[in-house]
């Protein structure tokens, strides 16, 4: 039975929510966009921010960085032959030949005798001098570096209600696989393009990140969400299990505290996910609460279609957590049991969820309205 990266991140979170907490360790993961750790280093909190070890672009971008530090503080950079020059506590960088200084959050400072660099100069600096995106999770004590293509422009109108719909995985990446050869990839996007038509059928204009058997990486699948102007954002998914009886739709959202709390403040974030660079906030957070009301109805057009109550579980998910609306994952049944593969991939039952789907989407966007015109009258 092949898992999928989304299902081992969901179970992983799942059994460390379980575990007894334990004070942050002061050290960040870099990982790349599949998830595998790059470096793990040890960093020192100064003046607000992290302070990194220079030493580690080594282990993180490229094992023959060359580095010239000097007592008057110039420390010099050589990344896959671009030279990088910092001034010791000065908040800018030069790189190469490019005349204009790269202005930094946070400057270059000696630490323990030291030269060490800000959580900023990997968020701020990094995208400008190479084509990689680098996105700072505070809360998942993570640095994601992602080597960027073009992502697809879009040009799609901000009126209206836009559902951004998710079909996990794609291409290469198959996903799980059911005992008959069932691939996670085509039955998303199935799924995808029944929630898409009963949308539409209703007035609802849907965009979905991918439309075809493609591969899409995750902060492409983020970048389109956040530049279309949704105002919802579905991932799909199958799961798997080594226990053949489990079965059943389940719903997630992203709760980076891990337990039910609606009143948190919002959780600190650097990248340029959205091309900017500048700190701002991871505000997934800020849509809590409508992605459990969203969650609500799911639960109630799921009763429908299954007699039973769909299981929400609130946890920490990379899918979703730099995904700026509200927001949820649905795990759609699980390819590794009989039945839940035979309803996942014949047509009217395949049909008959993504209409359940689709029916809370009208539901939650018809009480949105009501709440926006209740106030508006106020």
């Amino acid at each position: 039975m092949k898992f999928c990266e989304c299902c081992l991140s969901i179970i992983a979170a799942l059994w460390a929510s379980v575990a007894i907490s334990s004070p942050q360790s002061p050290s960040i993961r870099f990982v790349d966009q599949g998830g595998k750790l790059l470096a793990q280093v040890e960093t020192v909190a100064r003046d607000g921010t992290l302070y990194l070890p220079a030493d580690a672009l080594r282990r993180i971008v490229d094992s023959d960085m060359r580095k010239k530090y000097d007592l008057t503080g110039r420390l010099t950079l050589v990344l896959k032959q671009k030279r990088i020059n910092l001034q010791l506590g000065t908040p800018s960088a030069t790189i190469g030949g490019q005349p204009e200084p790269i202005a930094l959050s946070h400057p270059p400072l000696v630490i323990n005798q030291r030269p060490m660099l800000p959580i900023t100069f990997f968020t701020e600096l990094l995208p400008n001098a190479f084509d990689l995106e680098a996105a700072y999770n505070a809360e998942l004590q993570r640095v994601r570096i992602v080597e960027t293509r073009d992502t697809p422009s879009l040009s799609i109108s901000k009126e209206g209600f836009l559902v951004v719909v998710n079909p996990g995985h794609g291409g290469t990446d198959t996903g799980c696989e059911g005992s008959d050869g069932v691939f996670e990839k085509n039955i998303t996007l199935a799924a995808a393009k029944h929630v898409e038509t009963y949308c539409k059928q209703n007035g609802i204009r849907v965009l979905l990140t991918r439309d075809g058997d493609f591969e899409r990486r995750p902060l492409e699948r983020v970048k389109i969400a956040n530049q279309s102007g949704g105002q919802l954002f579905l991932s799909l998914h199958c799961n798997a299990s080594y226990a053949p009886g489990t079965n059943g739709v389940h719903l997630y959202v992203n709760n980076s505290m891990w337990h039910r709390q609606s009143d948190h403040a919002s959780t600190p974030f650097a990248g340029d996910v959205l091309g900017r660079r500048e700190i701002t906030t991871l505000s997934q957070e800020d849509f809590l609460d409508r992605s459990r009301d969203f969650a609500s109805f799911l639960q109630e057009q799921l009763r429908v279609f299954s007699g039973k109550i769909t299981p929400l579980t609130e946890l920490p998910l990379t899918t979703l957590s730099e995904v700026y609306m509200p927001a949820i994952l649905i795990e759609l049944g699980y390819l590794s049991n009989a039945a839940n593969q035979e309803r996942l991939t014949e047509y009217g039952s395949q049909k008959a969820i993504a209409d359940s789907i689709g029916a809370a989407i009208v539901k939650y966007m018809t009480a949105l309205k009501i709440g926006q015109s209740s106030s508006d009258g106020e």
